[in-house]
């Protein structure tokens, strides 16, 4: 066998795991479990207690990026706890 029977067996091999994987994929109706991916999450953390409209804001965000991704990016909005206001003086 010369070097370019060799190659083109390479190359047919190649072909028929790839269209047998796909095969695969098609059967099962699903990618394998190395191609799935978990949702990625994202922490979104800010500085701005929860009455304040920013905070109000990033938790919509956080919500509506979920929702607009199908679950794919998870955005975990964290504000500090509330406290009483202190006067500025």
């Amino acid at each position: 066998m010369t070097a370019w029977h060799t190659r083109s067996a390479a190359s047919r091999r190649t072909v028929i795991q790839g269209v047998g994987g796909l095969a695969g994929i098609l059967a099962l109706g699903r990618a394998p479990a190395i191609a799935e991916t978990a949702p990625k999450k994202l922490v979104f953390a800010h500085i701005n207690p929860k009455p304040e409209p920013a905070a109000v804001a990033f938790d919509w965000f956080a919500k509506h990026v979920t929702e607009k991704s199908n679950g794919a990016l998870v955005v975990d909005s964290r504000a500090p706890p509330s406290s009483p206001r202190r006067s500025r003086s």
